[in-house]
C-alpha cells in the first residue's frame, strides 16, 4: 500500500523540502531523514553532501538563513513544537517560493 499525501503537501514538493530544511537547521531532523534529504536534493538539483548550501544556492536565501532559524526556535522552542515551527516559518516566510507569487 502506497504512503497516503497529505493534502498540505500535494503537488508542493518544494513545501516538503523547504520544511526539512528549517528542521534540519533547528537540529530536528533525524539522521535517515539528512541521507534522504541529501540523496532527493543533489538528483534534483545537484551539488555536494552539502544539501542545506544547494538548497540556499538554488533558492537564493540569505547564508545566514540557519543561524537565523536556529535564534528564532530557541526563543520560540518550548511554546511550539518543532515541526509545528517548520510549517509555521515556512507558510510565513517562504510561501511564495511554493505557491508561486501573487500576480
Amino acid at each position: 500500500m502506497e504512503p497516503t499525501i497529505p493534502p498540505r503537501y500535494q503537488g508542493k514538493p518544494l513545501l516538503v523540502i523547504l520544511e526539512n530544511y528549517v528542521l534540519a537547521a533547528i537540529d530536528e531532523l533525524s539522521p535517515e531523514k539528512i541521507r534522504s534529504m541529501s540523496e532527493v536534493i543533489q538528483a534534483a538539483w545537484g551539488g555536494d553532501a552539502d544539501w542545506m548550501l544547494t538548497i540556499r544556492t538554488k533558492l537564493d536565501l540569505p547564508e545566514t538563513t540557519e543561524t537565523t532559524l536556529r535564534e528564532i526556535w530557541t526563543r520560540n522552542k518550548g511554546a511550539i513544537g518543532a515541526e509545528d515551527f517548520a510549517r509555521q516559518v515556512v507558510d510565513e516566510n517562504y510561501r511564495e517560493l511554493f505557491e508561486g507569487k501573487p500576480s
